[in-house]
């Protein structure tokens, strides 16, 4: 029901026409049509499941909400303000907590295209400051305690450059705008060759990513895109290998790379896009890395509220 007055409203605001939807040939253009001032509000939740053996080792889940706001709409694109707050956690300690909400309720200033595409963090430098000032009072307070310093210098990591925050930091919104600016022919699969990030830091490895316009809604004045990616496993068991040899693991613990188990990474997801305005209604991401016994699987629903 909440979904059905959303989608009244947003008709009332962009009029009923199918503005990307051309059922003659059925195709969408996924292109923004937003307003400066504009905002949306989401609710995000994220789990992790971590498997051996097909037993749950742990599970863990949050969530928070975003505000996005259009704060300036130009000939070249726009500029969003992407804010997200009220962070809840579950079955994390009070450590992760403060690192894992360390920007809530800050404005991350990302600039679109002008079809809404991605293309930069603007305030990359300020967001990289405030993170550090944060980082080193964690840094005083948990001083002695290796395993804590250990995670704090690694968010600091991740806010510490341009390429980093644009990489881990900003993944919904790389999810939210993953599908714009592109044409889809209902039921054709678009498949190209990608970069993904080495999580591991290194260069990005290469995947295969399939895109396809899975449904025409037009009596909501919406459409849904799917896609997948599969990460090359070589080169992902190679730089796990490297990774786990890195962190000087007993000696015997760690087997010969040849006897190492192959690692896998698979990512799939969709999005409904409101054709009108280009705004996203819902958003799925799931990534499931599997390595010899041990599954990791993860989502990320992004849903917009009524």
């Amino acid at each position: 029901m909440k979904k059905q007055i959303l989608l009244f409203l947003l008709a009332l605001t962009f009029g009923q026409s199918s503005a990307q939807i051309d059922m003659k040939d059925s195709t969408v253009q996924v292109i923004s049509y937003w307003k400066m001032g504009e905002t949306q509000q989401y609710h995000v939740t994220e789990s992790e499941v971590v498997m051996m053996n097909e037993d749950t080792l742990s599970t863990i889940s949050d969530s928070y909400d975003i505000e996005i706001k259009v704060s300036d709409s130009t000939s070249y694109g726009y500029i969003l303000d992407w804010t997200k707050k009220n962070f809840q956690f579950s079955n994390s300690s009070a450590l992760e907590v403060q690192l894992e909400a360390i920007l809530s309720d800050t404005p991350i200033k990302i600039t679109t295209d002008v079809y809404g595409s991605i293309v930069e963090v603007l305030n990359w430098e300020d967001l990289s400051l405030i993170v550090a000032d944060k980082c080193k009072s964690l840094l005083t307070e948990y001083a002695n305690k290796p395993a804590a310093l250990t995670k704090i210098n690694k968010i600091k990591r991740k806010h510490s450059t341009k390429k980093s925050i644009e990489t881990y930091v900003v993944r919904d919104a790389n999810q939210y705008l993953a599908y714009h600016g592109a044409k889809y022919k209902l039921g054709e699969t678009i498949t190209k060759n990608i970069k993904i990030a080495n999580n591991y830091g290194g260069d990005p490895l290469d995947a295969t990513a399939a895109m396809v316009l899975d449904e025409l809604l037009p009596e909501n004045n919406t459409y849904i895109i799917k896609s997948f990616q599969n990460i090359n496993p070589r080169q992902l068991t190679a730089v796990t290998f490297d990774y786990l040899q890195s962190l000087n693991i007993v000696e015997g613990s760690l087997p010969a790379y040849e006897d190492f188990p192959t690692v896998t990474k698979q990512i799939w997801g969709g999005s409904e896009i409101h054709s009108p305005s280009g705004w996203v209604i819902y958003s799925q991401e799931s990534e499931q890395i599997t390595n010899g016994d041990d599954v990791t699987v993860k989502d990320r629903i992004i849903e917009i509220k009524g």
